[in-house]
């Protein structure tokens, strides 16, 4: 197979934990023997393919053939090759099967919307893991918003448009459109776009009477402020893994754009160990003739919930003075037993008023040793819970936090009862040496 494109896709880390995003190496083509050569690799676990995102190939004479992936099969039977720190894997050869794929074809609506007409993006996705199959460029102002992707293997998929944001609008998206390949083409997919969704808001200072220390109270620029997707969509396309980020300027305030419609938790990066997320909360609409004014919405338990081209404002962050920290090593109750590969501890509001405000719950990974530390954390009581994390759960994106699910709430409450681990963190407290069996 002469000039064939051969890509490998890094799916696992050193010590063989699953990569969703599946990073990709340079690409390579064969040369006049078929031969190819990928040098320069991370070691980790790697699928090789030839053929891949045949979008791209257009002028090749294998374009519109589907990828081919070693030995000789289609993505979900691919045989994973492991690659060692300072080794050469050699013999990965594919039989190349010059299957003639499919075609999944459409347009792109609304794209005049926010008052310019730029380049758009389309993402077919695999819709079991949000990994890319392929991405193509549309240019509307040719007088087309026309996408079509060839050499689509059978199979679920995902597709998604997006414009993104320009010094005159926040971007536009559209919402994902399942697509099922299976022996024939796929054509007429429309793609409605819609206005980004954005976040805006201030950042508020509690400091202490009583400082923690003597060290300058921190400045609100140095405040990172990130919004995480958290809704039903557990495997979003790779241009959606990561979370939104913003820094707020010298009077708190923010703003984070651009946004997709979904769920958002807010999450700051805070410069110090003495500051902690208290709350965050949103205006409550002006009460009725008599009635008494509320206190405004808890987005801290229920996340900002965006519509299309929603601009959610009045938002407020308040940080606070008196953050404790928590060290401490997890060890195997009964002697000689190991632990787990992957533990995640838990702290778990034990004040019955508390149960339901998330961010007084916290999770950390504990290290090889066992070893763990909770940081940035409110004052209170709290109990443990350790649960053990799964082995094929990826790494290479963020992970929500099981306090975001009020019946994961429920469920950690009851298994942090049930170990009879309460700690009091006191205002500033640096407790260390926490010892806790693990079952």
């Amino acid at each position: 197979m002469i000039g064939i494109k051969v890509v490998a896709f890094r799916v696992r880390d050193l010590e063989g934990k699953p990569l969703q995003a599946a990073i990709n190496s340079s690409q390579r083509q064969t040369d006049d023997r078929g031969v190819y050569r990928f040098y320069g690799l991370q070691p980790g676990g790697y699928i090789v393919v030839a053929n891949s995102n045949s979008n791209y190939s257009g002028g090749s004479a294998y374009y519109g053939e589907t990828p081919t992936y070693h030995p000789s099969s289609t993505r979900d039977a691919a045989a994973e090759v492991a690659v060692a720190s300072g080794s050469e894997a050699s013999g990965v050869d594919i039989r190349y099967r010059g299957e003639t794929g499919r075609a999944v074809s459409g347009r792109v609506t609304n794209v005049d919307l926010g008052g310019s007409v730029g380049p758009l993006m389309v993402y077919l996705t695999y819709a079991g893991t949000g990994a890319s199959f392929d991405l193509s460029y549309v240019n509307p102002s040719q007088g087309a918003a026309g996408f079509a992707f060839y050499g689509v293997p059978d199979g679920e998929y995902e597709l998604n448009a997006e414009r993104l944001e320009d010094g005159r609008n926040d971007g536009l998206s559209s919402q994902p459109r399942r697509v099922t390949v299976r022996g024939a083409d796929v054509t007429g997919i429309e793609l409605n776009l819609s206005l980004k969704s954005s976040i805006a808001g201030k950042v508020v200072l509690e400091p202490l009477p009583q400082r923690c220390d003597e060290k300058p109270q921190i400045a609100l620029e140095e405040i990172i402020l990130r919004a995480h997707r958290d809704d039903a969509v557990k495997t979003p396309p790779a241009n959606l893994f990561f979370p939104r980020e913003t820094v707020a300027d010298e009077k708190g305030e923010f703003k984070l754009k651009p946004l997709v419609p979904a769920r958002y938790r807010l999450r700051p990066s805070l410069p110090g160990e003495n500051w902690y997320l208290k709350s965050i909360t949103a205006p409550s609409p002006a009460p009725a003739r008599g009635a008494a004014p509320s206190s405004g919405a808890d987005l801290g338990r229920s996340g900002v919930i965006l519509k299309p081209g929603e601009r959610a404002s009045g938002i407020t962050v308040t940080i606070a003075e008196g953050a404790a920290s928590l060290r401490g090593r997890m060890t195997p109750e009964k002697e000689g037993a190991r632990l787990p590969a992957r533990l995640v501890v838990h702290l778990v509001p034990a004040e019955p008023a508390s149960a339901d405000n998330v961010l007084r719950y916290a999770e950390v990974f504990a290290e090889r040793d066992g070893a763990f530390e909770f940081k940035n954390m409110a004052p209170g009581k709290y109990r443990i819970s350790v649960r053990p994390s799964s082995d094929d759960e990826p790494i290479d994106r963020p992970v929500a936090p099981a306090a975001w699910d009020p019946n994961e709430r429920a469920k950690l409450r009851k298994e942090a009862e049930a170990m009879k681990i309460e700690i009091e963190l006191k205002p500033c407290q640096r407790a260390a040496d926490q010892v806790v069996k693990y079952r």
